[in-house]
């Protein structure tokens, strides 16, 4: 069965697609958008159930049970994102359905998939064959094709409640502090607060890196502040991560959203937004020495010593 189906038939996202299946509208092509893999995996699954089954992808019935063991004959997925496997999956959308009325094309990954055969699909989804719908999915919305996209019905799916996934964390991480913690910093994203809970490592870079934001004043600090992060590549990395989900949290505190976590709320009544925005272009460039091989202990320095340079021009 599909995990978190529940939340997933909630979404707008998997709403619209089933009210166009009950309308008997379906579109030829659905483009689902989101960075949460974890959600986009499950709603390209739901999606094609829904199209297949006749009671909204029930989950019980012989089509929904064979979507579910990847045996259904109506129904073709391309794992492979390379050009030979794309293109001998497209072969298959030429084909009329051989079982109902629907033949489902998945390709979970269109954003992987690159331009000269994303151009080779625009083709054929500019003169699809009748009864056949494509389920395509994308993480990074900027690596599909405009005109891809142009041809598809898009399918925005919108981060996930603070509330709903500390309720999914529950059974994974037993400190409650440590979920506010992982929240905070999954940016409503299924995926990464799964990630994090299962990294032994990230309750100690959380601490370390909000204790800089929220208490770094003065020059003097930032000694005792190095000496308390681990400077390593790996860190470092994990540090400009975290704290980018943090100021970013802030961010949507700034735009009227309420935040669950009194650690962001703290953050947003010293960080104005033009605060928020300078540090967060510094983390940018933090990463840009990283990944030029920069010592991790010099780019900690900059690091510190720029936020305490917004913090004072931003004041």
């Amino acid at each position: 069965m599909i995990e978190y189906e529940e939340l997933l038939r909630e979404t707008r996202a998997f709403r619209t697609l089933a009210a166009d299946k009950r309308a008997g509208s379906l579109n030829h092509c659905y483009l689902f958008l989101t960075e949460d893999t974890a959600a986009l995996d499950g709603l390209i699954r739901l999606a094609a159930r829904t199209v297949l089954c006749g009671a909204d992808g029930c989950g019980v019935c012989n089509d929904c049970l064979r979507v579910e063991h990847g045996n259904h004959s109506a129904m073709q997925v391309c794992a492979d994102t390379k050009s030979d496997a794309v293109r001998a999956w497209m072969e298959w959308s030429f084909y009329a359905p051989n079982e109902g009325d629907y033949q489902v094309m998945i390709l979970p990954r269109v954003d992987l998939v690159d331009a000269r055969t994303q151009n080779l699909l625009l083709k054929t989804l500019e003169e699809p064959t009748r009864g056949v719908v494509f389920l395509l999915g994308a993480a990074q919305a900027s690596a599909v094709l405009d005109t891809v996209k142009s041809r598809a019905k898009k399918l925005f799916v919108q981060p996930f409640s603070g509330e709903t996934l500390a309720g999914i964390l529950e059974d994974r991480v037993r400190d409650p502090q440590q979920i506010d913690h992982i929240v905070a910093c999954s940016a409503g994203s299924i995926a990464r607060a799964i990630a994090l809970a299962q990294d032994a490592q990230f309750g100690q870079y959380y601490r370390s890196i909000a204790d800089v934001l929220r208490d770094m004043e003065t020059s003097k600090q930032v000694v005792d502040m190095l000496s308390k992060l681990q400077l390593t590549e790996q860190a470092m990395t994990c540090y400009l991560d975290i704290a980018e989900m943090m100021l970013r949290a802030v961010m949507r505190v700034h735009a009227g959203e309420c935040s669950e976590q009194q650690e962001i709320r703290t953050l947003a009544k010293q960080y104005n937004l033009a605060t928020v925005v300078n540090v967060l272009a510094l983390i940018a460039k933090c990463r840009r020495k990283l990944i030029r091989h920069c010592k991790p202990d010099a780019v900690a320095d900059s690091l510190l010593m720029g936020i305490l340079e917004v913090k004072y021009q931003c004041r």
